[in-house]
């Protein structure tokens, strides 16, 4: 090495040795997110049972999930982050069998250590690729990804793996503009194998490859990407689970399917910030939540798709891939608040030479840092008293489990047991609300870059930009009809939603308590939770009605039991107790085995204004039929709101 390149490598590798020490240094926090409990309990039941011990636990049921000591939750990632966690076990195992046991400061260290490094080897790439297209914007782009706050939360703080499965695409994105697709798909099909988020790019790298290299190669570098997939399955063929594998593998693409998993993009503006909204949910007619994300995201794949081939600029690639990655964060269903990380390298290679793209960058890394630290357990539950403003009772889950509040306290977690009560401040709502505006506001902002760019090679270079008059009156309009909608919605929503909301305060009577609970019923597509009251039950509410109460419902039975043999039917009832005096409200027979009538959602609406401002008994109840059967009498309220004319 030359004496003339020495010094200009110092600053690179100042910049790299101060992002290492400030994520080493977070790394040794004690975990307070709780995803590296989970990680911790997957490396010491892979180092004890090996692989099919950890994903498929026989210990993994309700009542060992609630034990302290039995926190075995199965594992449903791919393979790669497990055997990464099997060897630090086996290490740590190798060394003091007591250390893997007792230390969970130790194992969240060394499970965060590669994590940290991926992050660091991400920006060193993007670096010595922007190093080679724009040398004067090289530092720059290493310190925004290096030391990026949001990333560093994200990794060193949080112990999320996305930093692995964004190296992975990074490097396969590099590889195909450089020309080597081979190594493109062999690394996009690892990243997939370390975190499904990988699939949204697996389209534009197919359609680059066959527009550049043609049928042959491509089909040589599917070959590629298959060895890889095949290789990284053997220890499932050699146990003999690699059907269960691929399997969990699947399903595990359909995890927490919401609309929203606390990221603020256009689904937390559409639920209004209320979380735990089911994606399958009837949205539009027959379609679906998931059905308009998809349509939204065709779109605008196909838009980006086309301007790909328009293009002759093998680095137009790093323009489309950001885009479709913070499209799809945008876009998609079932995002969580950290899905935005898989944008960030993607616009930093698009910067190179681009400043609206390295002015998205420096948005998107504040944004992505507000979404997560507004929704970080412990930071919100150490504010939350501190917050001036209302408080609010929001759902933190769909099915509301003490036990599981139980169990966090238990293992040294007291805030997230507290965050699942639901409880939230306005002005933290609100916070979110104006930072998922800011998301989406800046999506359309960059796809009106692409459009006055005409096209993504002009995209790549452009210095400067106008934006349109016409964005700002969009701007302000989206803003105010979306925020009003949002606040008055969140504002209402404890007391609409009551009886979910207050489900462990409510009297049970009945006599098996796994007959009552909150489940969700879904007919012809109609998916709802439910106040599950299998007969003979009550579950009995103390409340006062506001005046000119509403109490709005559908009453049904699941239909698993429509085609059982056994049961004869169900009577639904809803009383007032009011003053010693008791009042019937609702009395309704239903038996869908025998009446295909009764195979339906029964929408229900009682007048409680009389009620209004007095202290009332409401209680829903359920009884079998004629016969006594109560078999298989699967009955229940769905999503009884309480509304005020």
């Amino acid at each position: 090495m030359t004496r003339g390149r020495l010094p200009a490598l110092l600053p690179a590798t100042a910049i790299l040795v101060a992002a290492a020490a400030i994520q080493v240094a977070l790394a040794t926090i004690p975990d307070t997110m709780g995803d590296l409990l989970e990680y911790r309990s997957w490396t010491r039941q892979l180092t004890r049972t090996g692989l099919a011990g950890a994903y498929w636990p026989a210990e993994a049921t309700a009542e060992a999930t609630a034990d302290a000591e039995h926190f075995r939750p199965p594992i449903d990632y791919p393979p790669l982050l497990p055997y990464l966690f099997w060897g630090i076990g086996s290490a740590v195992y190798f060394i003091s069998p007591e250390a893997l046991a007792t230390n969970d400061r130790l194992l969240d260290f060394l499970i965060r250590l590669p994590l940290v490094a991926s992050s660091l080897l991400l920006a060193l790439i993007v670096y010595l690729e922007v190093l080679w297209i724009a040398p004067a914007a090289g530092r720059v782009t290493l310190a925004l990804l290096a030391l990026n706050p949001a990333i560093v939360f994200d990794t060193a703080y949080w112990g999320q793996a996305d930093a692995p499965c964004a190296l992975l695409i990074t490097a396969s994105l590099v590889a195909l503009v450089r020309g080597r697709p081979e190594w493109a798909w062999v690394a996009l099909a690892t990243a997939a194998l370390v975190k499904p988020l990988a699939y949204p790019l697996a389209p534009l790298v197919l359609v680059e490859t066959l527009r550049r290299f043609g049928v042959r190669r491509a089909l040589r570098c599917a070959c590629a990407a298959g060895v890889v997939a095949c290789a990284a399955l053997l220890p499932f063929v050699w146990s003999g689970h690699v059907a269960a594998a691929l399997r969990t593998f699947v399903i595990q693409v359909d995890e927490m399917p919401y609309i929203s998993v606390n990221a603020h993009n256009l689904w937390w503006l559409v639920g209004r910030g209320v979380p735990w909204t089911d994606a399958h949910l009837r949205a539009l007619g027959p379609l679906s939540w998931s059905t308009l994300s998809a349509l939204l995201l065709g779109a605008l794949y196909l838009i980006v798709l086309l301007l790909l081939l328009r293009s002759r600029e093998p680095r137009v690639l790093y323009v489309a891939a950001a885009t479709v990655a913070f499209g799809f964060f945008v876009l998609a269903t079932h995002m969580h608040e950290n899905h935005l990380f898989y944008s960030l390298p993607l616009l930093a290679l698009a910067g190179a030479e681009s400043r609206p793209a390295r002015i998205l960058l420096l948005i998107l890394s504040v944004t992505m840092l507000a979404n997560m630290a507004l929704h970080d357990p412990f930071l919100t539950d150490w504010a939350r008293p501190h917050t001036p403003g209302p408080r609010l009772l929001l759902p933190s889950l769909l099915e509301p489990r003490p036990e599981l509040q139980e169990l966090y306290t238990r293992l040294g977690y007291p805030w997230i047991a507290r965050q699942l009560r639901g409880e939230k401040t306005l002005l933290g709502l609100v916070a979110t609300l104006v930072n998922a505006q800011a998301v989406v506001l800046t999506l359309v902002a960059w796809l009106v870059v692409i459009w006055q760019a005409r096209g993504l090679e002009r995209t790549l270079r452009l210095s400067c930009w106008r934006v349109p008059r016409w964005f700002w009156f969009f701007a302000a309009a989206f803003a105010v009809s979306t925020g009003g909608a949002f606040v008055a919605h969140v504002l209402r929503f404890e007391s609409e939603h009551y009886f979910l909301l207050r489900f462990s305060d409510a009297r049970k009577l009945t006599d098996d308590p796994a007959r009552i609970g909150i489940y969700s019923f879904e007919i012809d597509g109609d998916r709802r939770p439910t106040l599950w009251v299998h007969p003979p039950s009550e579950v009995q509410y103390q409340l006062v009605p506001p005046p000119g109460a509403l109490l709005r419902t559908a009453i049904a039975l699941r239909p698993q039991a429509w085609s059982k043999d056994q049961g004869d039917g169900v009577q639904f009832e809803i009383w007032v107790e009011d003053a010693g005096e008791r009042r019937t409200l609702l009395s309704r027979y239903m038996d869908p085995k025998h009446d295909p009538a009764d195979r339906r959602w029964e929408e229900v609406t009682l007048d409680l204004s009389g009620f209004s401002g007095r202290p009332i008994t409401l209680t829903f109840a359920t009884t079998g039929g004629p016969a006594g059967n109560i078999d298989f009498d699967w009955a229940g309220f769905g999503d009884p709101t309480l509304e005020s004319r």
